[in-house]
């Protein structure tokens, strides 16, 4: 399957190199994604697959290919959203590349050998960056017949288990009291820093793979206001952040004699969730990439992890997944979401290694479609996860 995988990557290397081009010199923020959703889906129609365009929401799309017997039915997924002012400075036009070339490498496979049952779906996910397109394609049941997702996101290492966080926000406000004069007494502003600092102070002491950030968004005598994010690897730790948080917002009230209001932004609908990486999918993926010459560094105490929130979080919450980041060439100070690591995303030297990951995400998909030991193993471990948010009926394979 490893020399298919690889002459079908190589015979389509130009066609998937000028979509990728064409999407990273034609940019588009969240839910505006029309030009790479035209493009990715003539692009899978053209391949031959059956494909929904503006599925769910406009600029997604849904593009299958199957046997018409049961089996497992596994997503790729494909994200193509850019930053403001910065492009693809994340690179998600060669996710969008990889999940193309995975999808025809599968396709192609089931067309070679009959004894491949199940279903392929190259799942295009709009508006990753702050937008929540997956929650939403979640909520109207994208995901309800899928057995198994996965993606792969260019980064500076090569991680099979990369850190991605559960994340909430909160906004503080602080007011001073009706009868109290602002040049006499201490006021909002001094409330706000109070706060600031408290928060400052408590993080020395937090878990490692804890996050918690903060801005003063304004301020007067009278009102202040601030935001905080706050990330943590599970639910439950991101409630022990909650309730550390909350302490210093009302010590900050108690000593200014302001009145504090603050208003958690956690609902599960909308917030990103932890990702729950699948291990024996993950061992997978990492047997078929290590002999392609991808070397990954979990655990290089010279690494420091990147500690970032996603969608593919809450996928990871409703059926197993992956999505393990790879190198591209990019060095600090260039990491995600600079203008330097848009550079690279675009650049030749990306190509290389997002086309192995391709072939490797293939394989993997080709392995849960073909053994169903693995299946079931791979089904087995997501069940019994206690870190699950979304608790209930698993679908079974072909069901």
């Amino acid at each position: 399957m490893s020399r298919l995988a690889e002459k079908v990557i190589r015979e389509n290397e130009s066609l998937l190199r000028d979509i990728s081009e064409k999407m990273w010199l034609n940019p588009e923020l969240s839910y505006h994604e029309t030009y790479a959703h035209d493009l990715l889906t003539s692009t899978l129609e053209k391949f031959g697959f059956a494909v929904k365009k503006q599925y769910i929401l406009p600029t997604a799309f849904r593009a299958e290919f199957g046997n018409g017997k049961d089996g497992p039915t596994v997503a790729i997924i494909c994200e193509y959203d850019a930053l403001p002012e910065m492009g693809h400075a994340c690179g998600h036009n060669l996710i969008a590349e990889i999940g193309l070339a995975a999808g025809i490498v599968v396709k192609a496979a089931m067309e070679n050998d009959s004894s491949i049952i199940g279903k392929v779906v190259v799942l295009g996910t709009p508006a990753e960056e702050g937008g929540g397109g997956k929650i939403k394609l979640i909520e109207n049941g994208a995901f309800s017949d899928i057995d198994a997702a996965l993606m792969a996101h260019p980064q500076m290492n090569n991680i099979l288990y990369p850190l991605i966080l559960d994340l909430a926000r909160v906004t503080v406000t602080y007011k001073m009291k009706e009868e109290l004069d602002p040049w006499e007494n201490v006021n909002a502003n001094d409330a706000a820093v109070a706060c600031y600092n408290n928060v400052a102070i408590i993080r020395r002491g937090f878990n490692p793979r804890w996050r918690v950030s903060g801005v003063i968004k304004r301020s007067t005598w009278e009102e202040t206001e601030l935001n905080f994010s706050y990330r943590a690897p599970t639910l439950r730790e991101l409630l022990t952040i909650k309730k550390k948080l909350k302490k210093c917002f009302d010590a900050a009230a108690k000593a200014t004699g302001c009145i504090c209001e603050y208003s958690f932004l956690e609902d599960a609908r909308n917030a990103y969730r932890g990702m729950i990486a699948n291990k024996r999918m993950a061992e997978v993926f990492a047997r078929h990439a290590e002999a392609k010459g991808i070397e990954f560094q979990d655990g290089n105490p010279r690494i420091c992890e990147s500690a970032v929130s996603t969608d593919m979080g809450n996928v990871s919450h409703v059926v197993p997944a992956i999505q393990p980041e790879y190198c591209i060439g990019a060095q600090a100070p260039h990491v995600n979401h600079t203008p330097g690591f848009a550079v690279f995303a675009g650049s030749s030297e990306a190509q290389e290694p997002s086309l192995k990951i391709a072939a490797s995400m293939a394989e993997t998909v080709l392995d849960l479609m073909t053994d169903s030991e693995l299946m079931m193993k791979v089904k087995v471990e997501f069940e019994t996860n206690p870190n699950r948010t979304h608790a209930g009926h698993i679908r079974q394979a072909g069901e």
